[in-house]
């Protein structure tokens, strides 16, 4: 079977693009940038890959012919680009997805997996955690577009049939991902005895997910689901702010300082006080749901973040 990768480079990306490859798919790749990146030469050379922006039509209509599937995760990544780059967020959200949309009709696709955000709920407060029949309340630039997308795409299976799921992934980390991620932020500070800046009074709670279950989900989502869905990829499991510094400085060995600031006014609309979502129409739709707990899950990104600073 034939796929397509974009973001094929990025950080969820070449995850998904190293998996396809050892499950013996025929995979195309797009990003802006294929080298230098999240994927070495060995991967990208089993690859049929297409340099550029996701927002060219020429370049999407020939990275997709003969595809079976695209796996669309070309996006702008962390806040501090959501906040300073709105309309560029927007447009790469907006134009990518249409142009996906459309030759994936043209060229007879069958399937388009879409990663959209629990950034889609908004602030809403529960006891329980969110699932997907709650009301989506988007209120930063980046989740309204993620949520318009989820419409898009149902209505474009309505109409066109062609199938989709969009996958409302929590908070990803994992080994590669780069410091405007906070994760990967604080171990570096803390193998650097470094002060580690928490936003707020670090009760906020996160549902954390390593990247090895995102694409499980995600290529699974693809293999076994049908028609249109929309599905949260998440734990079920709260952790403050605090809880995930600890378990850094735990799994680093260090007694790093921590310092608490005001939350920056650039940064409102993404920031909520507690997220945490179910997982069980994942489990029943796949059979599978996010099981690495988040200290195993630090402890591989630590480990492989102090191989990559001691180069």
């Amino acid at each position: 079977m034939k796929v397509l990768v974009t973001g094929a480079a990025g950080f969820v990306g070449s995850y998904i693009t190293e998996r396809l490859i050892n499950e013996n798919y025929d995979v195309n790749i797009l990003d802006h940038r294929i080298f230098n990146k999240n994927l070495n030469d060995e991967v990208i050379s089993k690859t049929n890959y297409f340099e550029g922006d996701i927002r060219d039509e020429d370049l999407v209509s020939e990275a997709s012919s003969g595809c079976d599937i695209i796996f669309h995760f070309a996006a702008l990544v962390g806040v501090d680009a959501y906040s300073k780059s709105k309309v560029l967020t927007m447009e790469v959200e907006g134009d990518g997805l249409k142009n996906v949309c459309k030759y994936a009709l043209n060229n007879n696709c069958k399937k388009i997996i879409y990663p959209s955000s629990s950034a889609v709920y908004g602030r809403q407060i529960k006891t329980s955690a969110l699932n997907e029949s709650d009301l989506c309340a988007p209120i930063s630039n980046y989740a309204i577009a993620k949520r318009y997308n989820e419409i898009y795409l149902e209505s474009l299976y309505a109409e066109q049939e062609i199938q989709s799921v969009c996958l409302r992934i929590f908070n990803v980390y994992g080994p590669r991902q780069d410091d405007r991620l906070v994760i990967p932020r604080f171990i570096e500070k803390a193998f650097s005895n470094e002060t580690i800046e928490i936003y707020g009074d670090g009760k906020q709670t996160r549902d954390f997910v390593y990247i090895d279950d995102v694409v499980t989900a995600a290529v699974f989502s693809a293999e076994k689901v049908n028609g249109h869905e929309v599905v949260n990829v998440s734990t079920g499991i709260e952790y403050s702010i605090s809880d995930l510094t600890k378990s850094i400085q735990k799994n680093t060995g260090s007694n790093t300082n921590v310092i608490y600031k005001e939350i920056p006014e650039k940064r409102n609309t993404f920031e909520v006080d507690a997220c945490t979502g179910n997982s069980s129409k994942l489990q029943e739709l796949i059979g599978y749901r996010p099981n690495t707990s988040l200290d195993e899950g630090v402890r591989k990104t630590c480990e492989f973040i102090k191989q990559d600073l001691l180069k």
